[in-house]
Order: C-alpha cells, then structure tokens, then sequence
C-alpha cells in the first residue's frame, strides 16, 4: 500500500509526501517527496499510474496544474499545464483521463483543461465564471467554487458554490469541443449560509452526499429526482453545541456501507455514519481527530485504516476501522507541515 499527502508548502521545500507501508513493523515510510510545486492543496489519483496536483495560488491568478508518474514509491514530472485561477482547491480527473475539473476558490470560476493525448498538446478548453452571494459577508460575498465531482457514470458533473450556497449540475460530453454544458436542470438551491464544500456519492451512484463548511451539515440528496428537496439532514455536531461550525470533508467507503465526514474549528473530530439501503444516514461514532483542523480523509480499504490529515496540528492522524465502521485511534501519527489531502495510490488488479 501507497500514499501520498499534499500540503501547504513553498515550491522551494518538499509538498508532496509519498510513503509506502511496511507490514512488518505495522507502519508508513517515507519513500519519495516532491518539490518545486507550491501549496498542492488538493491530489488526485488515476489508478494508470499518474497523480495530478494544482498550484493553490495564495496571490495572483496564475496556476500551474502538474502531473507525475508514480512508479516504485518513486514520483517522476511529465506535464505542467498553466491556466488561470484563483484559490485553486479541488480537482477531478475523468476515467478516460481526458479532462481535468479545477475549483478556484478565489475566483469563483470553474476550469476545464484538455489534458495530453498523444500528439494533442494540453490546452484550457473551458472556463466557467459563476456570480452569487450569501449571507455570510466574510465567506460569501461572492461565488467561491469549491468542489467538482463527477457522477459514477460519469454523465453529470455537480459543481458546489460556497459563496452562493448552490450546486450546479452539468452535462459532461468528454468528445465535445465545450465538454460541460447546461442541463437545463435548475441550480439546487441550499439554505442561507450554509455554504456547500465537498461531496460524494453512494457506491451505485444514485445518492449524493455533500457536507456543508458554515453550517457542518451533510445532506443527503436523490440523484434520479434532481432539484428535490434532500432526503436528509444533519448536524455534524451535538445537540446544544453553539461554537464555530467548519465542516471539512466527506468520504464513502468502498463497500458503500459507512460514510466519514470531518469538522474542524473548535470540535476537530470525525463522525461517522451507515448507509441505509435508501441512502438515508444512521449516527455511529463521534471521535475526536487527535489533531486540529481535519481537512481532510482517507479510507484505506487493505489495511482497515483511516488517515485524518489535520492542517493546522501539522499532522496525519492514523486510525483502525472497525467491521462495525467505528474507528479506534492508533496513537500513531505522521508529522508533515500543514496537511491537506491525503490519496492512497490503488492501481487495477491484474489477472
């Protein structure tokens, strides 16, 4: 089993961190780092053997999207692609590895890059420029994209708008000269200051689940009756709480029985859930995140482990899944300055 983590670095030390795990003595090793990339907030894995990271920019509007070829625990650069884009923080890649999705943050806009094939050179292909606002003057004074998903068959891609508490829903036709288009469907409007960050869908595709940042909420939504009301909703936190609300992030497991989200601010923990057979949520475990500031999670499938990368602890806390879905936390940790997403590197099982 690999990893690799993101974090908030400059381009001059190392931002990307790749271990590999040792089953004898039970642990992660170091076995390669990436530089020359700043602040690679956001990964993602193809199982081809490529990672891609974007450039979130703290000034400016110039990115830069790179890919590398990770082989033996070992990262080699073979493409840096520039485009422009604010506060670049999430990124998706189709199955096909023909486009690329980047959330900017910053500047509320939504890039799609035409990614190397063959003998076709990378270029941007589309730019998509959202307006909106909330009622949070702070968070919400103006569109701020925040995540890009595909569906599971790849048909649709629904785009979450923090500053304007809406997600978006588009069409994806990977063959087209302008691959996302309108649906017609209408925006799907959440409540006022909410503010939608992450989202994940049901192991058959049809539930879609989004965790809010100025709510911490997830709802859980019916994918084959869009622009319905959701099916669910709940708080990520106890009963009389009255703190600061950040929730983070939202992940299914493999198996599609248990769902994971992330709250930071003054709470700092992970609750977990079970998937009912009608999409709906039932609470399981509330623990804490042995960290502060969770942004972000992973479920490693092989080793029953979930890794909390815990931005502002500078920390990567390991726990041990249980067959109930509860989590028991390790003690063990891996020390990375500033975290931000955490990717296991699974390639396709050969025959």
């Amino acid at each position: 089993m690999q990893i690799c983590a993101g974090t908030y670095s400059p381009a001059s030390g190392p931002a990307i961190h790749l271990f590999r795990w040792n089953t004898a003595e039970h642990k992660f090793i170091l076995a390669d780092t990436i530089s020359g990339i700043e602040n690679p907030s956001y990964l993602h894995w193809h199982p081809a053997g490529t990672l891609y990271a974007m450039t979130e920019n703290k000034q400016g509007s110039q990115a830069q999207l790179f890919s590398y070829q990770i082989r033996h625990g070992k990262a080699k650069l073979l493409n840096k692609i520039f485009y422009t884009g604010a506060g670049s923080c999430f990124i998706q890649v189709d199955k096909s590895q023909k486009h690329a999705f980047i959330s900017n943050y910053g500047s509320g806009t939504l890039t799609v890059i035409s990614l190397p094939q063959k003998t076709f050179p990378a270029e941007v292909v589309q730019q998509l420029h959202f307006s909106g606002q909330g009622p949070d003057p702070e968070r919400q004074d103006k569109s701020h994209i925040h995540a890009a998903v595909l569906s599971k068959d790849e048909h649709y891609l629904y785009c979450t708008d923090l500053g304007s508490d809406r997600i978006y829903r588009f069409i994806y036709q990977p063959e087209a000269t302008v691959p996302l288009n309108d649906d017609g469907s209408p925006d799907l409007v959440l409540p006022p200051g909410s503010g939608p960050r992450h989202l994940a869908f049901s192991i058959c595709g049809r539930w879609l689940y989004m965790v809010t940042e100025l709510s911490a909420e997830i709802f859980v939504f019916d994918t084959n009756y869009w622009g319905s009301a959701p099916i669910q909703q709940i708080s990520l936190t106890q009963t009389g709480y009255s703190g600061k609300l950040e929730g983070a992030d939202v992940q299914v497991d493999a198996n599609g029985k248990f769902l994971y989200a992330t709250n930071r601010a003054e709470v700092n923990e992970v609750i977990a859930f079970k998937i009912q057979q009608n999409g709906q949520l039932e609470f399981i475990q509330r623990i804490g995140a042995a960290g502060l500031s969770p942004r972000n999670l992973l479920i490693c499938e092989q080793e029953n482990l979930v890794l909390v990368a815990n931005e502002r602890s500078n920390t990567i806390s390991i726990f041990l899944r249980n067959i109930d879905g509860t989590l028991e936390f390790t003690k063990a940790q891996l020390d990375l300055p500033s975290p931000t997403c955490v990717k296991e590197l699974v390639r396709p099982a050969t025959t």
